[in-house]
């Protein structure tokens, strides 16, 4: 259920998008791997994982102005003071950035501070296994 089938499988390709808001129009880099042999097991991966990441993340994110205006006024009735610096951060590159190691290492981690055991069924061994193996085999071409 969670393999590609051999004559439909595909290697993920590479190309570039450009983000026309930027100084100088850099380039966006795209993995599109809709058929590559490992998209199963991510998207099952995604789907066990996302929730948990979603839920622990809620206090951190904003999804809107609104949003983030709302929370600064909560936070700041706790812990923000007047000299409290606030910042925005433009991460580059962040998917491309992320070593293998520390990506799975990141996956255990907060399975770690879930406390969680199983997840779907699964031992959290195993996804941490499955999170290495989509990683490790996650190859594509670029102009080929």
């Amino acid at each position: 259920i969670l393999c590609v089938k051999p004559t439909e499988a595909k290697l993920a390709h590479l190309y570039y998008l450009p983000k026309t808001n930027k100084p100088g129009t850099p380039l966006r880099p795209i993995v599109s791997g809709l058929k590559h042999p490992t998209i199963k097991i991510s998207k099952y991966l995604d789907e066990l994982l996302r929730p948990l990441f979603d839920k622990i993340a809620l206090k951190t994110t904003f999804t809107s102005g609104f949003d983030a205006m709302k929370q600064l006024y909560e936070w700041s009735t706790y812990n923000l003071r007047e000299e409290t610096l606030r910042c925005t951060i433009d991460v580059v590159d962040l998917y491309t950035m992320i070593p293998q190691t520390e990506g799975v290492l990141a996956i255990k981690t907060m399975l770690d501070y879930l406390k969680l055991k199983q997840i779907g069924g699964l031992k959290v061994e195993t996804i941490i296994r499955l999170s290495r193996f989509v990683i490790k085999n996650n190859y594509f071409s670029y102009e080929g």
